[in-house]
């Protein structure tokens, strides 16, 4: 398909791939042109390259074990290596592949030069933060409690509120939980409110 075709046939492929993450994502699943959004470009990359193969227990144990540390992302999604030393220690093998994988990068601290300090993070925060909104999903049922728990406990850290709202969105949307839709307004707006007092 040329571009022109395919902006007029998947104008959402289209907005999605505009983003560069996602774009390489796609390249890697180009064999699956049905996927026209970023939940599904997510969705697939880590059924096909996480969550298949060997070392896979392993590697979701890391990556929960992450969240965890980051207490669902109410904190910034990087932290000390040595947080999660032990089981890295006892799994190099999944770790390794977590960072061939981009899932998981590696980085010093601009601010601390020549020191031995390792810093994790996620590689693209629009990843956390969907693994953090899949992680809330097996807690809870995508229903209008889970949208206010969210709204509730990111209420002092609204980048973070939104980035998983965002990801519950699109999950309403993809099981048609349209009723929930609905009253997503009045949650927000009662969110809003309660927050000024």
């Amino acid at each position: 398909l040329n571009y022109e075709r395919l902006v007029y046939k998947y104008p959402r492929l289209i907005n999605t791939l505009s983003n560069p993450y996602f774009f390489s994502l796609y390249l890697q699943l180009f064999d699956h042109k049905e996927f026209i959004s970023e939940s599904d470009i997510l969705t697939h990359y880590l059924e096909k390259k996480v969550l298949k193969g060997i070392f896979r227990e392993e590697k979701i144990k890391l990556i929960k074990s992450f969240i965890e540390i980051t207490q669902l992302g109410g904190i910034p999604e990087q932290i000390p290596a040595n947080n999660l030393q032990y089981l890295i220690d006892e799994n190099p093998e999944a770790y390794s592949e977590l960072l061939a994988l981009g899932i998981f990068v590696e980085h010093e601290p601009a601010e601390k030069y020549f020191t031995h300090e390792k810093l994790i993070k996620f590689n693209s925060k629009d990843l956390f933060e969907f693994i953090v909104s899949a992680y809330w999903l097996r807690e809870l049922k995508l229903d209008s409690s889970l949208i206010h728990a969210v709204l509730h406990f990111y209420r002092n850290y609204p980048e973070r509120q939104e980035g998983i709202l965002k990801w519950m969105i699109c999950f309403l949307f993809k099981e048609e939980k349209i009723e929930v839709l609905k009253n997503l307004y009045s949650l927000l707006n009662n969110e809003l409110g309660n927050t000024k007092d």
